[in-house]
């Protein structure tokens, strides 16, 4: 059965409009989330310093001092290639919301004790809580994972405190785990 209408909701509602920047947050709650790519990057870098060792090894000349030096430039290499990778993935995520219809939609999130529900002037979609992986929140927004690559931001400056207690509460009694974040 198709559902033409949206369904009423006994629960709590939010209303907003989301702005680029949320939903960059929300990106980077995604990307910080993924331990797996914190995994590769140290493999990555312990290969990268491996070889520059190997390569300090194999000269003649070979000093303590070479060592140091080559070890102590990657890291600051590393670091600026990582906030440099951030960056930019934050500007495409902003760069791409900006075509979105969302963007200038403002946007009604109710929850119940069966689902969440995000509705616009013209649609709606329902969200069983038995389809989420996770959730996590900073300072700004609730950040809820319904799949690896999809996620809902939820602006907290939309939520009471009493609405924010609320939305965690429900999270919990529906066993949907929180998850701690990767520091960068």
């Amino acid at each position: 059965m198709v559902q033409t209408e949206a369904p009423s909701t006994e629960g709590s509602t939010v209303r907003y409009l989301l702005s680029p920047d949320e939903f960059a947050n929300g990106y980077e709650h995604f990307q910080r989330k993924n331990r797996t790519s914190y995994i590769i990057l140290a493999a990555g870098l312990a290969l990268f310093l491996a070889a520059t060792n190997y390569r300090i090894a194999s000269s003649d000349t070979a000093s303590l001092s070479d060592y140091l030096q080559a070890n102590l430039l990657a890291f600051p290499f590393v670091l600026f290639l990582l906030y440099f990778y951030r960056v930019y993935s934050l500007n495409r995520v902003r760069k791409s919301v900006m075509r979105s219809p969302f963007l200038k939609s403002e946007l009604t999130t109710a929850w119940d004790e069966n689902a969440l529900i995000v509705r616009t002037e013209d649609a709606f979609q329902r969200y069983d809580w038995t389809k989420f992986e996770c959730w996590t929140e900073d300072l700004h927004i609730f950040t809820l994972f319904i799949q690896p690559n999809w996620y809902i931001p939820l602006p907290k400056r939309a939520f009471t405190p009493a609405l924010q207690d609320s939305l965690r509460a429900q999270l919990t009694r529906t066993s949907i785990p929180f998850i701690k974040l990767m520091p960068f």
